[in-house]
């Protein structure tokens, strides 16, 4: 958005230019006209400052933006004196550089950048460019911008990207892969400092994903969490759960689903207003994934509450068969989905749900080591990286603890949680 309303007047305005991921450049007013001041960044600036992409890969189409108004029209009397802010999406510029949500609005302090002279150098050598227009900084919806059409495909022009295989196998290889990127070229050729398809940043899951808020009357003993999100697949029935503590997080919890299982085809959840929200949508739109909800007030439409009965059942029979207390609730529910995800179905053919979605054999080693809430033995610090050794015979490098659940994404294959 920009403002370049000089600050010296009457009813002057924030004279700089806000772009999409809340970053705020300060303008200067020269002659009535408002300037951007600039210099070559250094190697040190490129490694340590945020990158922010004011122009678009996209051809700029003057046309995209008329409406003629009648004098009677009656859009006349319905003007808002105000524009919504944050209503249009540019592009990916939501996403970082690595392709991940940006959840945080940044301010960026204002640092002189170059002199007039060398502007109008860079201005004079982009006018010769035949790329002109993509050089200029518009801010509209670029997916909005493009108009496609859906042509014949020659498949017998395109063997020579395929090595010359049979044009039937191309055609069917068509049919089951996606083409979501597209290359525009532009000369000079540029680095790229953001990421172009977010959605392909991501491996692809081939399911639609339901998932709901679930809550507890006790905090959780390892992080205080007094909710869970559930995600659920509702043709493997993977199922996955994270700790929170308000269902605000669910964008949180829906980006680490997104990175740990893969981007859904579709999102299935009720109508609540947290995921709904405009960031969720942000993420649905750039990873392509569909989403519907249940009506309200009809809750039993949503497939991840009568998994969640399944879990809940399990759950239930960990805690009453070890006698863990209640604030252990949220790291049984995990372990019992952990459980779920391992052990064969006769709903799924006598397979695991991990199988069906990965495809490969489950193994169950670290299950048949110990059993929830058993008491183990495990190394204290010192005895990991041997900093201190323990005092004898008074001390040993051991403590008696709790099993509480595994580590998945932490150590190899025998790796188990850590809870404080």
């Amino acid at each position: 958005m920009l403002d370049e309303r000089s600050r010296s007047l009457r009813r002057g305005g924030q004279q700089c230019l806000t772009t999409f991921e809340g970053y705020k450049i300060p303008l200067s007013i020269s002659r009535g006209h408002p300037y951007m001041d600039m210099h070559p960044p250094s190697d040190h600036e490129l490694d340590t400052l945020p990158q922010v992409v004011l122009t678009s890969n996209a051809n700029w189409d003057p046309n995209m933006a008329d409406n003629e108004i009648e004098p009677d029209d009656v859009l006349y009397n319905t003007l808002d004196t105000e524009a919504s802010p944050g209503t249009r999406a540019y592009g990916d510029t939501k996403f970082d550089q690595h392709g991940y949500y940006r959840q945080h609005v940044l301010s960026l302090r204002h640092s002189p950048l170059i002199s007039q002279d060398t502007l109008d150098d860079v201005l004079e050598y982009v006018a010769t460019m035949e790329s002109f227009q993509d050089a200029v900084a518009y801010p509209y919806d670029v997916n909005a911008s493009r108009t496609t059409t859906d042509a014949p495909i020659e498949y017998d022009e395109l063997r020579r990207f395929f090595g010359w295989i049979p044009t039937a196998t191309i055609k069917h290889t068509f049919d089951c892969t996606t083409r979501w990127a597209c290359y525009s070229g532009h000369y000079p050729l540029r680095k790229h400092f953001k990421s172009r398809f977010p959605s392909l940043n991501v491996h692809q899951r081939q399911e639609a994903v339901a998932s709901d808020t679930i809550f507890s009357d006790t905090p959780a003993v390892d992080n205080g969490s007094t909710c869970a999100q559930i995600f659920v697949g509702m043709d493997t029935l993977v199922t996955d759960a994270y700790g929170i503590k308000s269902d605000g997080e669910f964008v949180s919890t829906l980006e680490d689903n997104i990175r740990k299982l893969g981007a859904m085809s579709k999102l299935v959840s009720d109508c609540a207003q947290s995921e709904v929200s405009n960031k969720v949508l942000d993420i649905l739109r750039n990873y392509m994934i569909d989403d519907w909800q249940s009506e309200p007030y009809h809750e039993q439409q949503n497939p991840a509450k009568r998994r969640y009965q399944t879990v809940k059942q399990h759950t239930n029979a960990v805690l009453d068969k070890t006698g863990a207390p209640p604030k252990a609730r949220l790291l049984a529910l995990l372990y019992a989905i952990f459980l779920l995800n391992h052990v064969a179905s006769e709903s799924l053919g006598w397979k695991t749900p991990l199988e069906l979605l990965t495809v490969l054999t489950t193994d169950i080693s670290i299950i048949l080591m110990f059993s929830f809430w058993e008491p183990i033995y495990f190394p204290t610090g010192y005895a990991l990286f041997y900093a201190h050794k323990p005092g004898f015979p008074s001390d040993t490098a051991e403590r008696v603890g709790r099993f509480v659940g595994v580590g998945e994404s932490v150590g190899d294959a025998l790796t188990f949680q850590n809870s404080h």
